[in-house]
Order: C-alpha cells, then sequence, then structure tokens
C-alpha cells in the first residue's frame, strides 16, 4: 500500500514539475523572443500598420504571460495537495496499520 502512495505522490508531483517548466518557457517567450520581434520590426518597418503589428505583439506577450502565471500557480497548487493528500494518506495507513495490531 506504502508503494502505491509513493508511486502516485510522484506521479502527481512530476505533473507539477512539468507545469512550472512549462510556465517558465513561456515566460521566456514573452521575454525574449516577442521582445526581438518587437525590435525587429521597430528598426525595419514604420508606419500605421506596423505599429498595429507592434500592439499586437506586446498584447500577445501580456497575453501569454498571464496563462504562464496561471499555470505555475495551479501547478503550486497541485504540489500543495499533493504533499496535503499524501500526509494525509501516510498518517491514514500507520493509523489503520496501527489498530489492526490492537
Amino acid at each position: 500500500m506504502t508503494e502505491q502512495i509513493e508511486i502516485d505522490f510522484q506521479a502527481a508531483l512530476k505533473r507539477a514539475e512539468i507545469l512550472l517548466e512549462a510556465s517558465g518557457r513561456l515566460y521566456r517567450i514573452t521575454g525574449v523572443n516577442l521582445e526581438n520581434v518587437y525590435q525587429y520590426t521597430r528598426q525595419g518597418w514604420q508606419g500605421e500598420n506596423a505599429e498595429l503589428y507592434r500592439k499586437k505583439c506586446t498584447d500577445l506577450s501580456v497575453e501569454i504571460a498571464g496563462t504562464a502565471k496561471a499555470m505555475k500557480a495551479v501547478a503550486l497548487s497541485i504540489r500543495t495537495a499533493t504533499e496535503v493528500m499524501y500526509r494525509a494518506e501516510m498518517q491514514a495507513l500507520q493509523l489503520a496499520t496501527t489498530n489492526s495490531h490492537s
């Protein structure tokens, strides 16, 4: 029984880590890649369409950053809930083991 609890616990933590990594990658995209596109178009493209494009880039960057922030919050919630459930299951298992020996 303890082994199954450990396996489930590790799997949930792994999923949380995957989400954290993905959110970090999204932050980097908004911080580096979209900024590079913005700067490149600013140097080589002028006019109304250029401004509209840069505004779209900025809006997209804000949206991606918000998604990354939400993903990070979900990952941290999964991690916290998993740890709480793990402790509760281990405590319940210990109580069941203790009671069955009584």
